[in-house]
């Protein structure tokens, strides 16, 4: 009988030997108890550092993991990487197989960085004629950004409404993580 060292089991050979004159020898049994001691193996897809621009879709490339009885399959994944936060996230796989065994868990580090700056946008004309002498009151802007949300941008600039000529409002903001948005200016005539 055989013994399949691939598969976990309990098998049993048995030996007998008849002499040339029929007599037959007390038959011997041998037990052979083959375990799964050997955990699997997991392979990270893909790079395990890595860096993510923040407000962008992360798709995580997994795992997989090889076993000797078991074969190869998909390791399980426990993290989650926070898109709208900067900040450095792990995503942990592990894997146990049919025996109990467990792979030494494999982690991948997902830094999100906040690199994109904020958008300005103008409420109204860029450029605006304003009679003299009469009350001007700016319109404002906007600033929308992907992980800060959005608000009042920051204006610099005066019209002085008693004196004819070209006045320009420069609107600017900065992100909490420190990215300027490119500045936008209001002409008013």
């Amino acid at each position: 009988w055989e013994v399949n060292a691939s598969l976990p089991g309990i098998y049993t050979i048995l030996y007998r030997f008849t002499d040339s004159s029929g007599n037959q020898a007390t038959q011997v049994t041998r037990t052979v108890t083959v375990v799964d001691t050997t955990g699997p193996v997991i392979t990270l897809i893909g790079e395990a550092n890595l860096t993510h621009d923040a407000g962008s879709e992360y798709v995580d490339a997994g795992a997989v993991w090889n076993d000797v009885v078991d074969g190869n399959g998909t390791a399980d994944a426990n993290g989650t990487v926070n898109l709208n936060v900067p900040g450095t996230y792990e995503i942990t796989y592990s894997f146990t197989d049919s025996s109990g065994n467990q792979a030494s868990p494999v982690v991948r580090e997902v830094q999100v960085l906040d690199t994109t700056g904020p958008v300005i946008t103008l409420i109204g004309d860029a450029n605006f004629i304003h009679e003299a002498g009469s009350e001007y009151v700016d319109a404002g802007a906007v600033w929308t950004d992907l992980v800060d949300g959005n608000g009042t941008a920051d204006a610099n600039g005066t019209v002085n409404v008693n004196v004819p000529g070209t006045y320009e409002i420069t609107y600017s903001f900065t992100d909490s993580s420190g990215n300027q948005a490119s500045p936008v200016v209001r002409e008013v005539q």
